[in-house]
């Protein structure tokens, strides 16, 4: 697994984006990186910074990541430091190669919304306004001495801020993986102290590891359905946007010898014959050991009969997968285990590790 020693050594070799030369994307200007092709503007962005020493292995090919929100298909690669993106709208400019922001992303995987975590007083020193945190003093210099070169006198703010992005939380002692040190999460990385040095986490790595999942564009998928619904992480949140229990499906479901699902709350307003892929049907919870509902997973419901009036030849489909059939409920139906693993498989309905209070 990837990881910087230091912050200063994974900083050291980011070069300026903007001196990368462009070249043909994709095509006969690649090379091959631990098994896989890296081309084109990938190619130079990658030799530019370090070869490989700041963003790590290669963890798959070039494809077209379909961007759920906008339907835009955006050249990416994978790798275990982070994601590289192809953005053609900024031509050969120096933001035509960003890194991804994986930071939102992996915080959203752990079921946390940044956006309902409480905030910092804004007379904290180094508070940023844009998403209410502020930089805390153990990160302050090696977030502020490092940035994308830009043609800026030094290291400018605007350069730190594209490299790293804004905070997205205060500064906490968590553990990430080999106990817990102090943290804070930023729209593109994610900050440890551990032993006294600051170190980035291997986000790639990270954001596809899916159980159950080994290709990069379906864990890049899931996980943008995590961002889309980790506010529903809190309950209250949840009911306050619709998702609520419905008379009927209001108790736990539990199938014995195969596993359980938990709770659904279901938002009835999207129970109609389109399919969001970033705003599931249904919320589905477990108990955890405190008693506290938890999010697991999510699910897309589309009723049977409406569908099948009008599209008599076709099964409803997300994420490029089509949906079963609950025949019980007269619905079709698909659940993805995006927070809580499911041993059976992400889209499986039942998880054996889920089990319901007797």
């Amino acid at each position: 697994m990837f990881r910087p020693r230091t912050l200063l050594l994974a900083i050291v070799v980011l070069l300026a984006l903007s001196a990368a030369p462009v070249a043909a994307q994709p095509g006969a200007d690649c090379r091959d990186v631990d098994g896989f092709q890296v081309c084109g503007q990938f190619r130079a962005f990658v030799e530019a910074n370090g070869d490989g020493a700041m963003l790590g292995n290669a963890l798959s090919e070039q494809f077209p990541d379909t961007r759920l929100d906008t339907g835009i298909d955006l050249p990416v690669q994978y790798f275990e430091g982070g994601r590289l993106e192809l953005h053609p709208e900024n031509g050969d400019g120096p933001y035509a190669v960003q890194l991804g922001r994986l930071g939102a992303e992996v915080m959203a995987a752990s079921g946390r919304d940044w956006f309902v975590q409480p905030q910092d007083d804004p007379s904290t020193p180094h508070y940023q306004p844009a998403t209410g945190f502020a930089i805390a003093p153990e990160f302050i210099d090696s977030w502020s001495n490092n940035g994308v070169e830009l043609g800026d006198a030094g290291v400018s703010y605007r350069e730190s801020l594209a490299l790293f992005g804004y905070p997205i939380s205060t500064a906490l002692v968590e553990d990430n993986g080999g106990g817990a040190v102090l943290t804070q999460w930023f729209e593109r990385a994610r900050f440890e102290l551990r032993d006294g040095e600051v170190m980035l986490a291997p986000l790639g790595v990270e954001t596809l590891d899916v159980p159950g999942v080994d290709a990069p564009a379906v864990a890049s998928m899931l996980a943008q359905v995590q961002s889309a619904v980790a506010r529903n992480a809190s309950l209250a949140r949840a009911q306050a946007g619709g998702w609520v229990l419905v008379d009927g499906l209001d108790h736990c479901f539990n199938n014995p010898g195969t596993g359980g699902m938990g709770f659904h709350y279901i938002n009835t307003a999207l129970l109609d014959l389109t399919l969001d892929p970033l705003a599931p049907e249904a919320m589905v919870y477990q108990i955890d050991a405190d008693g506290h509902l938890r999010l697991g997973a999510v699910e897309w419901i589309v009723p049977a009969e409406p569908w099948d009036a009008e599209h008599p030849d076709r099964m409803p489909e997300v994420l490029g997968r089509m949906l079963h059939l609950n025949e019980a409920l007269g619905v079709y139906v698909m659940h993805a285990w995006i927070f809580n693993p499911n041993p059976a498989g992400v889209f499986e309905d039942w998880n054996p590790n889920v089990t319901c209070p007797e």
